[in-house]
């Protein structure tokens, strides 16, 4: 929970709801004021928030893939891709799950 609640200082969220009108109005991310290129354009500028932001990121993924594997039974699948998954915590989910199964993670965003 800690983690969760250090994320919501950070300046990348903070100000962002100084510019929640911006939001309303355009339908746009009220990020995209503070840096033009986006959330992850501005956390790659800046790993001491990208780290903040990251670990409540990877706690609850790897706290909801239980319940994920839990309701979908992935076990026809020979291969799974965990796409923006950050650390692959799907495929690694369900890895006793098929002898067969291969896993594969892929995004753009920072490395936490």
């Amino acid at each position: 929970m800690r983690a969760f609640v250090s994320t919501v200082g950070l300046p990348a969220i903070w100000d962002s709801l100084t510019a929640l009108e911006h939001a309303v109005r355009t339908g746009r991310p009220a990020t995209e004021t503070l840096e033009p290129g986006g959330c992850w354009t501005y956390l790659q500028g800046r790993p001491d928030q990208a780290q903040v932001f990251g670990q409540p990121m990877t706690a609850k993924a790897g706290a909801d893939i239980a319940a994920v594997h839990a309701s979908y039974d992935f076990s026809r699948f020979r291969k799974i891709a965990d796409i923006g998954g950050g650390r692959g915590h799907l495929p690694a989910g369900g890895a006793g799950r098929g002898a067969r199964r291969r896993g594969a993670s892929c995004s753009t965003y920072p490395r936490w």
